[in-house]
C-alpha cells in the first residue's frame, strides 16, 4: 500500500458514527469497498499513532462495529486519544 498523507479538520455539532457517515454517503456514489475489492480503514491507537488496516467487504459490519465503539469515536468539537476513519 502506497503513502497517504492529508490533513483535513472535521468539525461535528453532533455525535457521529462510521455507519451513519456510510450510510448517508452511499446513495451519492461513496463506497467502503475499493476498487481491489478490499476495505480500509485506520484507528488512532492509544499511542497516538494511526494504524491502517484492511478487510474484505464481507467483514463490513463487523469493521463499522469497532470502529464506530464507544472507545473509538471522538468526543464532539474535539478529538479524544482514539479517532476512527475509513
Amino acid at each position: 500500500m502506497g503513502n497517504r498523507q492529508a490533513d483535513i479538520d472535521f468539525t461535528f455539532q453532533r455525535p457521529t458514527t462510521v455507519r451513519g457517515l456510510l450510510e448517508a454517503l452511499t446513495p451519492a456514489g461513496w463506497a467502503a469497498e475499493e476498487n481491489l475489492g478490499r476495505i480500509s480503514y485506520m484507528i488512532n491507537d492509544a499511542d497516538d499513532m494511526y494504524e491502517w488496516y484492511d478487510s474484505t467487504p464481507d467483514r463490513l459490519d463487523a469493521v463499522l462495529t469497532e470502529l464506530d465503539a464507544t472507545a473509538n469515536l471522538p468526543c464532539v468539537g474535539s478529538r479524544s486519544a482514539r479517532s476512527p476513519s475509513i
